[in-house]
């Protein structure tokens, strides 16, 4: 086994050596020995990381899966760690030749990585017997053509096994990246007759704007008419509206369209803000009150919601909103599902008498809502924190709870 301690102090020491007086055939050798050795470290990790996610050691000593549990332990973004152990599982149980190759430093991750996200489970047979046909190209193409063809034979094996996309709901995913400055980015895939029904819902709405703002800038040419990206992006945004409108004649109330958070300080001030922290203009503030599709809810200096505005207290839909502004989504360490992914726990269980009291709720995703009510694991508030709970496992490991919104 290898000295991760020394490993990783090897690897300090080369990041604070000063290049400065190195030449110019000196930094050239080092970027490309430097790139070779961080991919021998990866092929370090992904055996590692395999061994822990066959033994299920993380979930059983942390409540996590492997690469929710990497995320967190590494302060690392969740996708690429997902990513990784999950190619680090398909080379340790499927391809054998690639990870020998990526140990010998006859391939990369980067190619390692390619081959285990083109093998789906209805084709990982077919691509490990054409596995060696990879490592002869490594060689022989750039990465970006290697790279393409790999994926080309992964679509032909599909192709001839008669895959059919419709049958395959769990190749459809949407993944949402919050970026500065209140922007969304939305990225993901879609397959079989629902690719084809979002695109042309899109495309027929972004076609009804086009036709308003054609229409706008024929009464006035100062008004613009988006470019067809722009156009596609608003057409989603007003699909989504639509699909919160209330019908006509219906007696359901219309549903919230956007929370913003008034957030009461100590000596009598206030600051307003989004669901996700963001700032609001005061300026804007008596609009806000006044328009019927948002909804105000007033917090304390330590987010602990006071006022529903308009709403009754307890309502379960105003718990629940409640819940979203002051956890942010689940509170387990190291989860990243969103508030509407979670369940509103009870810290003390309703059979034991515990009251539907927001100080006595926490969100909790699916998944972790079963590991605490597992037997010996227990959880309870805080009582140094407000709005913040304590998780004790099995072995007497005790986890505190996390906030993701930027509430204080």
């Amino acid at each position: 086994m290898f000295d991760a301690v020394e490993i990783e102090e090897t690897c300090r020491k080369a990041a604070g050596a000063d290049v400065a007086l190195c030449s110019s055939d000196e930094l050239l050798d080092a970027a490309v020995r430097l790139e070779r050795s961080i991919s021998l470290l990866q092929a370090a990790s992904a055996h590692v990381v395999a061994r822990l996610d066959a033994a299920h050691t993380s979930m059983e000593e942390f409540g996590l899966n492997t690469d929710a549990w990497l995320a967190h332990a590494s302060r690392q973004p969740r996708r690429p760690c997902r990513a990784r152990v999950q190619a680090a599982v398909a080379l340790a149980r499927h391809f054998g030749e690639v990870d020998d190759a990526l140990s010998d430093g006859r391939m990369t991750w980067a190619h390692a990585e390619v081959i285990c996200s083109a093998a789906n489970p209805r084709i990982t047979g077919a691509m490990v017997e054409v596995q060696g046909l990879f490592l002869g190209w490594v060689e022989e193409f750039r990465f970006d053509h290697w790279a393409r063809l790999v994926r080309d034979v992964a679509r032909t094996l599909d192709a001839d096994g008669g895959y059919d996309p419709n049958e395959d709901a769990m190749a459809n995913r949407l993944r949402f990246s919050s970026l500065p400055d209140r922007t969304l980015e939305v990225g993901g895939q879609l397959v079989g007759d629902l690719s084809v029904t979002v695109r042309q819902s899109v495309e027929q709405v972004a076609h009804e704007l086009f036709r308003r703002f054609a229409a706008d800038h024929k009464l006035d040419p100062s008004l613009e008419i988006p470019p067809r990206q722009v156009l596609l992006a608003l057409a989603l945004g007003e699909i989504c509206r639509r699909a919160l409108a209330v019908e006509v004649g219906s007696s359901r109330q219309p549903r919230t369209e956007a929370v913003y958070v008034v957030t009461v300080e100590d000596g009598g001030g206030e600051t307003v803000t989004g669901l996700g922290g963001e700032a609001l203009p005061q300026s804007g503030l008596g609009v806000l009150r006044c328009d019927e599709w948002l909804q105000a809810l007033v917090v304390d200096s330590l987010g602990v919601p006071l006022d529903m505005g308009h709403k009754i207290a307890l309502a379960n839909a105003d718990q629940r909103r409640a819940l979203a502004v002051r956890d942010g989504g689940c509170v387990f360490p190291g989860c990243d599902r969103p508030p509407g992914w979670c369940d509103a726990h009870h810290v003390i269980h309703r059979r034991h008498g515990g009251p539907t009291d927001l100080r006595l709720l926490a969100l909790l995703c699916r998944l972790h809502h079963g590991v605490v009510h597992r037997r010996r694991w227990s959880m309870e508030p805080d009582p140094e924190r407000p709005g913040r709970f304590l998780i004790t496992t099995p072995s007497g490991r005790v986890l505190q709870s996390q906030r993701t919104t930027r509430l204080p």
